[in-house]
């Protein structure tokens, strides 16, 4: 039995999304006879989340992230658990953690978005729409480089496409702002839906670390338009799969709603996230980006709406682009990549 040790980390601040995609590969490595722990702070929503997932999970307790003491830890977990590889997933990973990691018996793989520095190690995963215009810099190792939206790793449930019905009229309005809504949008995209005279549903989901639950209930109790709430749900292409517009940040979800086909208006809410909304323009995808970070981005994300409640045809073409762009099989190329990596390197 091949296993594989996850070290990555989610909280307020960095939010869900690297956890995220990290328990998507391992759903997919599970597909496949692989096993996987995971290593994670000790952040209650973050340890809960991987073990309602099925897996494994050891808290890291100390207070240094990301040093020379977790990488250690970390690689001596490895041991410990037999473990064949090292998925590292993490802004905070610098070369030198890799490196450290790296210098083992163990297959070690960077899951990875900005191209930041020469990654000494034997597989990198890029799933972004930009990874292919990265300049990724050469490395002594025989590096496997994963990159493009082919091995974008979403949740499981995204594997099984269903075909996206895109409707004359809206209907049904999703609001999802990422695990944290770390610039608290929320509570001012809904009041700004309900001033609309225009007659539909709307479904928002608020993250795990998001703590302006209590704002957004105030809008939810004063609202014309019927505001249904949901909290960090675990499954939820079946709401992205009943909205006809979605309103979303910039990360992986983003990423969910354009491969089932809902047409978005989608928020750059971390600098991070500025070049993959940027080829969406190219792609055609996009006509303006909503900067979270401007004041007035409530009424630039109002624009967006409006013309999309009044052309269906722009829905229509938006919808068909973002299933183009992902077929929701990412997770299992690299696990089958991944797994023969290891393969390679054992023999």
């Amino acid at each position: 039995m091949t296993n594989i040790l996850f070290r990555v980390d989610a909280d307020p601040t960095i939010g869900l999304g690297h956890l995220q995609r990290c328990i998507s590969l391992a759903q997919a490595l599970e597909s496949i006879d692989v096993e996987s722990v995971f290593l994670a702070y000790d952040h209650l929503e973050a340890i809960t989340r991987i073990q309602r997932f099925g897996f494994e999970v050891c808290e890291l307790t100390i207070s240094d992230l990301w040093n020379e003491q977790d990488s250690a830890f970390t690689v001596d977990l490895a041991f410990e658990s037999e473990c064949d590889a090292i998925v590292v997933d993490s802004y905070m990973a610098n070369s030198e953690y890799i490196s450290r990691v790296s210098n083992n018996d163990l297959v070690t793989c960077v899951i990875d978005d900005t191209a930041g520095y020469s990654y000494q190690c034997q597989v990198v995963v890029n799933g972004n729409l930009n990874a292919n215009d990265l300049s990724y810099l050469p490395t002594p190792m025989d590096t496997l480089f994963l990159l493009g939206p082919q091995y974008l790793m979403l949740r499981e449930e995204f594997s099984d496409k269903s075909n996206f019905v895109v409707h004359p009229t809206v209907h049904n309005i999703l609001v999802v702002l990422g695990g944290s809504d770390s610039l608290e949008l929320m509570p001012g995209i809904l009041s700004m839906l309900d001033d609309m005279q225009d007659d539909f549903v709307i479904n928002a989901i608020i993250g795990p670390f998001a703590n302006n639950e209590n704002n957004v209930r105030q809008v939810i109790d004063k609202s014309r338009h019927v505001i249904n709430l949901f909290h960090s749900p675990d499954a939820i292409q079946e709401l992205m799969m009943q909205a006809d517009l979605a309103i979303s940040a910039g990360g992986q979800t983003l990423y969910e709603l354009l491969c089932v086909g809902c047409p978005t208006v989608p928020i750059e809410v971390a600098r991070n996230q500025k070049k993959q909304l940027e080829s969406l323009v190219e792609l055609g995808y996009l006509h303006t980006i909503c900067d979270g970070s401007n004041n007035s981005v409530i009424s630039t994300i109002a624009d967006s709406v409006h013309l999309l409640l009044s052309d269906y045809q722009l829905r229509s073409n938006m919808s068909s682009v973002g299933q183009q762009l992902f077929d929701g099989q990412g997770a299992l190329r690299v696990a089958n990549l991944l797994k023969s990596a290891i393969r390679e390197c054992s023999t």
